[in-house]
């Protein structure tokens, strides 16, 4: 199934519910929302799934009555695992900017750039976050396959993609 695949958190959201500041601009970091939810959340909840609530979004309907389970499942178990999965993609281009000639870390008058050490701290610890997560989203689903059948049926797609308990992948820098 090809669904319209809307953004499912907003600005508002990610901002007031992360560290990222007011003043970065929503095009800077949107992009990590998506890539997020189709690297990390799809892979815990399978492609039926995440369409069909994709589909409740397009159609504005996900928290009309009859899709409160839906609507449960995307407050409670999506949208947190998916603002630290955006942030975790998000925070390399938010220390760094690729430019035309190089990538660089830029700096203003009042701040102090995170050294290599301290940038690692981070986005270990949002990696560690985002996992913990995704996996209480999928213990979740596991835990209500009655209450959600797409997420163990279906998926039967050449490009649909199964649900799957499995750590991170990535690599993991020492902080040192």
């Amino acid at each position: 199934m090809s669904t319209l695949k809307p953004n499912l958190l907003d600005e508002d959201y990610l901002k007031s519910n992360t560290p990222i500041p007011e003043n970065v601009s929503w095009d800077n970091i949107e992009w990590s929302v998506l890539e997020a939810q189709d690297m990390k959340i799809e892979h815990k909840t399978g492609t039926e799934l995440l369409d069909e609530i994709y589909a409740l979004v397009n159609a504005k309907t996900l928290y009309s009555s009859g899709n409160t389970k839906y609507a449960t499942l995307v407050d409670e178990y999506v949208k947190p695992a998916l603002k630290w999965s955006a942030l975790y993609f998000a925070s390399m281009h938010l220390w760094a900017k690729p430019t035309n000639q190089t990538v660089a870390k830029g700096t203003s008058d009042y701040q102090i750039p995170l050294d290599n050490g301290e940038f690692i701290y981070w986005r270990n610890t949002y990696r560690k976050w985002m996992n913990e997560r995704l996996d209480r989203l999928y213990n979740f689903l596991m835990a209500n396959t009655d209450t959600y059948p797409s997420f163990l049926n279906g998926n039967t797609d050449a490009d649909d993609i199964l649900p799957d308990d499995q750590d991170d992948w990535g690599i993991v820098f020492d902080e040192d």
